[in-house]
């Protein structure tokens, strides 16, 4: 009934009575020995079976989408001043095939050092 709602929807269960009700969630969750069907079904599996996982789950989450959110602007910004750079005779195609590479490799330096910045208080 609430799936229709504006609001996300998740169903936490074990999965023995509750399989559907996991299925038609928006997020499903099951928790330790759960049932084989709602393994199957399930979005997210708690196997130690303790609730403030999943809040640390979504707390990464959080830090992981703002970390996407960051690679995908800087990759914007990068692109946006590689080709006015281009444009006006700047930058030439050696040094834009020097420079794809290394935006990558920055976008991937970050992307694995989360715990690095988090640590630091930098996310």
């Amino acid at each position: 009934e609430k799936r229709n709602l504006k609001n996300k929807v998740m169903m936490i269960g074990d999965g023995i009575n509750d399989s559907l009700a996991i299925k038609r969630a928006h997020i499903g969750v099951a928790v330790t020995n759960a049932a084989h069907l709602a393994l199957k079904e399930t979005d997210i599996y708690l196997a130690s079976g303790q609730l403030k996982d999943l809040l640390s789950l979504f707390q990464a989450a959080k830090k992981i989408k703002r970390v996407v959110r960051f690679n995908f602007m800087w990759a914007i910004v990068f692109n946006l001043v590689g080709v006015a750079l281009v444009l006006n005779g700047y930058a030439g195609p050696v040094a834009c095939a020097i420079a794809m590479p290394l935006s990558s490799v920055f976008v991937l330096l970050i992307s694995v050092n989360i715990k690095y910045f988090k640590s630091r208080g930098l996310t």
